[in-house]
Order: structure tokens, then C-alpha cells, then sequence
């Protein structure tokens, strides 16, 4: 019967938990979500812990339905940026660019502290991928608003300083260029 199969996979759950085997714990959380519902809390969890074991395709899946589930809470963003961010690890492509801007567009005016480490990370992660493609202003646009976040920070002041005068002199250069022939 149903809740023949909800005991026995609760009582699966705990041995494994019991034991200290996180995988096959999270093999049984996943099995026993239909069985008793799911809810927004067991998903995320679901989901964040198939992105530690590093099984993307799964923590993807999952993170789709929860945002499809509750698209008003944008940490189900956030990760689905964190899962492009892992594959795309030499930010080459780019593919978590969509999901880090979404998420600060949708986020950003939500300074509350479950959000705040998550900002501060996809504004980090922008600017450095913006500067890896040599788009200096948009990386400048990103390291501004993080220094909102991170006044203090002497390496993220001196990063945009750095950008700016580069840019600067790149223009004069340009010019000179430009007035010589």
C-alpha cells in the first residue's frame, strides 16, 4: 500500500542518515518526496544536495521544477546560476550569465541576509566574466554595485580604479592613434 511505501522508505532514510551516508540519503529523499509531497523546503534541499555531490543533471532537473513550483523564490535562480557557473567553470561560454542577471534583477532590491551573500556572488561573478570577454564597462557596471555590498573591500576599489584608468588610457591611445595618421 502508499503508506506501506512512505514507512519504508522513512525507515530507509533514517538507517542512511543513521549511518553517516549522506549519498544514499539523498537517493531516498528523492524517492520518498513524492510519497509525502512535495514542498518547497525538501526540494531546495533536494536539489542543493545533488549540486554537492556534483550530479548536475539532477540538481538542474530539480531546481526547473522548483522554480516552475515557486518562481517568487529566486534562490531556485541563484542556483540554476551556480549549476551553469560549475559546468561553465572556465566562464567560457557564458551560459550562466542569463541566470546571474535574472537573479539580480529579480533579487537585487531584496537586501534581506538569506539574499545578501547570494547578490554579493552573482555581481562578483558578472563583473569577472565581463572582464574575461574585455567589456570593461559592463564589468565596472558589476564591481560598482558589489562595492555597495562590500564598501570596505580595498581589492574590489582598486580593481575598478584599475579598470578605469585602463580605459582612459585606452581611449588617449585611440586618440593619438586617430590624430597621427
Amino acid at each position: 500500500s502508499f503508506n506501506n511505501k512512505k514507512i519504508y522508505a522513512v525507515a530507509i532514510l533514517n538507517h542512511y542518515i543513521t549511518v553517516g551516508d549522506k549519498y544514499a540519503a539523498t537517493i531516498w529523499r528523492e524517492k520518498l518526496l513524492p510519497l509525502k509531497g512535495v514542498n518547497k523546503v525538501d526540494l531546495y534541499r533536494l536539489g542543493v544536495a545533488w549540486y554537492e555531490f556534483n550530479e548536475m543533471d539532477k540538481a538542474e532537473q530539480l531546481f526547473n521544477q522548483f522554480n516552475n513550483l515557486y518562481p517568487e523564490e529566486f534562490k531556485g535562480i541563484y542556483m540554476q546560476a551556480g549549476i551553469k557557473a560549475k559546468v561553465d567553470s572556465s566562464m567560457t561560454t557564458g551560459v550562466a550569465v542569463p541566470y546571474f542577471e535574472d537573479f539580480v534583477q529579480k533579487a537585487g532590491a531584496n537586501l534581506t541576509t538569506e539574499y545578501k551573500p547570494m547578490l554579493e556572488q552573482s555581481y562578483n561573478y558578472l563583473g569577472a566574466y565581463y572582464l574575461s570577454q574585455k567589456d570593461y564597462d559592463k564589468a565596472i557596471q558589476y564591481y560598482t554595485v558589489l562595492l555597495k555590498y562590500k564598501p570596505k573591500s580595498a581589492e574590489l576599489k582598486k580593481t575598478i580604479a584599475g579598470l578605469k584608468r585602463y580605459m582612459r588610457d585606452m581611449k588617449e591611445y585611440k586618440n593619438q592613434v586617430k590624430n597621427s595618421n
